[in-house]
């Protein structure tokens, strides 16, 4: 390791495969934090450690892995205040794969890192600091065939241009989740990866661009984001979106911040072959402030599986050259702005309450709420819900209306959720 302007620089000759174990570091106030290059360079990242307030004028404020190098970045860490002119103002990962891990402990080579009680924090980190119009990913910029995965994140307060906490492009691969087991909680029960408060023109928090990009989202909650176009998401131009068992609660601001808070999720296909695709398997989406539509579809293409959709706008708005659309098992506050077929339910939430407390924030399903067993599997890919419950669990008191799923993101249990039932949080 060398220090260029760096905090930390690992880099691979043809023949060498360096890896720099770091506990209890704290890399701040250089041009750039970590760097990481070349083909079998690693760097294992754990502890106490710190990654803050660096900047540099390129790519990859705090971390900057590239060519090869691969990355694991373990809790409690802290990538915070680090601001790139350019792509990923936290972490920027270009041919390059790293892992985030909220988890633990894992141990090797005798050291052990992560832990459960705490995620590793991705904060106030700025892409397109400079302000010139270019810069994704603020938390996390993936790029050129990258591979990330993320277990147990707290992103918040995260800018860019595009993607404000998390951007892929370029055929890059990102897959987030929230992770517990019943004998192993993590730092929030039930919210394990979280999303809060990040913010970006396109994508408030998340963005995905480019023929085989794929970024996939299981188990997160998602509150306060702020965009002009997708206030939680924006996928353009061939890339997939999933989002499973989340909620997305809460987000814009009605246009009264810097952004205009459109809609909550937006799809936009450059091609116009129907190619982008954004899916929904069992989504909450409630009480968001937007000035337009829910989701909005320029020429892609809609999934919407055993969901719950409650706000205060249409829920669906179609243009350009044949979107596509498909909603099955999905209860909303209207069904005027798209069609579907007979597993769709209007509910008014004046007359028949659905949730737990969403002053508290607790879009947990009452348990008086007509979500519970209405529907089946619509996707085939509902396992568990966000707080890892088993999906599909048939309430004895309570009528099948077409089967015994759930809609949105909490499956409910009698013996989990009794706690819930007068909507005590």
């Amino acid at each position: 390791s060398l220090n260029n302007d760096q905090g930390l620089r690992v880099f691979s000759f043809s023949d060498g495969e360096p890896t720099a174990i770091v506990m209890d570091s704290v890399f701040d106030f250089n041009d750039q934090g970590v760097h990481c290059s070349g083909a079998g360079a690693a760097v294992r990242l754990g502890g106490a450690s710190r990654i803050e307030n660096n900047h540099v004028t390129q790519n990859g404020g705090g971390i900057d892995v590239r060519s090869g190098c691969h990355v694991d970045v373990y809790s409690p860490t802290v990538i915070k205040d680090n601001q790139a002119d350019a792509h990923g103002g936290g972490v920027f990962v270009s041919q390059s794969s790293m892992n985030v891990i909220g988890a633990g402990p894992f141990c090797a080579d005798g050291v052990c890192m992560g832990e459960y009680e705490s995620p590793v924090i991705v904060e106030a980190n700025q892409a397109d600091a400079d302000d010139s119009a270019n810069g994704d990913g603020g938390g996390i910029s993936a790029a050129l065939d990258a591979n990330v995965t993320i277990y147990n994140a707290w992103f918040k307060n995260n800018q860019a241009r595009s993607g404000g906490a998390i951007a892929a492009s370029q055929g890059a691969s990102v897959a987030a989740l929230g992770y517990q087991t019943p004998a192993q909680t993590c730092w929030s029960s039930g919210n394990c990866l979280q999303f809060e408060d990040n913010s970006a023109i396109w994508g408030g928090a998340l963005y995905a661009k480019g023929e085989n990009t794929q970024l996939g989202v299981v188990a997160a909650q998602f509150t306060k984001q702020s965009g002009s176009a997708g206030v939680v998401a924006f996928v353009r131009t061939d890339a997939a979106v999933e989002i499973r068992s989340s909620y997305m609660v809460q987000n814009g601001f009605s246009g009264q911040g810097s952004h205009t808070d459109d809609e909550l999720l937006e799809v936009l296909d450059s091609n116009q072959n129907t190619d982008t695709v954004l899916t929904l398997d069992g989504v909450t989406i409630a009480d968001n402030l937007l000035t337009a539509q829910v989701i909005k579809n320029t020429s892609g293409h809609v999934n919407v599986y055993g969901s719950l959709v409650f706000d205060s706008f249409d829920v669906y708005g179609a243009e350009g050259n044949s979107p596509e659309q498909h909603f099955e098992c999905v209860m909303a506050h209207e069904n005027n702005s798209f069609s579907a077929g007979g597993t769709v339910s209007v509910v008014d939430l004046q007359q028949q309450p659905m949730f737990v407390n969403p002053l508290a924030v607790n879009y947990h399903l009452r348990i008086d709420s007509p979500a519970i067993d209405y529907c089946y599997d619509a996707s085939g890919n509902m396992s568990s819900d966000a707080d890892y419950d088993d999906r599909g669990a048939d309430e004895a008191s309570t009528p099948d209306v077409h089967g015994p799923y759930d809609l949105g993101a909490d499956e409910f249990h009698i013996t989990n959720d009794i706690i819930f039932k007068d909507g005590m949080d």
